[in-house]
């Protein structure tokens, strides 16, 4: 049950980053302003990263 909540989490950020990039790609089409969005994308994007890793990390201690 542990492990795939843990694969669970991880999927749904590596989900929400990639709709966010893709948020910012239309926004950039659209001829968009995005220097606000950018750096709001920059932090969402470090809590993504740091959530995957311990969610990696957890499911790496609880394989073995």
């Amino acid at each position: 049950m542990r492990k795939s909540r843990s694969f669970l989490l991880i999927l749904t950020l590596w989900i929400c980053s990639v709709v966010n990039g893709l948020v910012y790609l239309v926004e950039l089409g659209n001829g968009h302003d995005a220097s606000a969005f950018y750096a709001w994308q920059i932090v969402f994007g470090v809590y993504v990263g740091l959530s995957a890793a311990v969610g990696l990390i957890y499911f790496v201690q609880s394989q073995s």
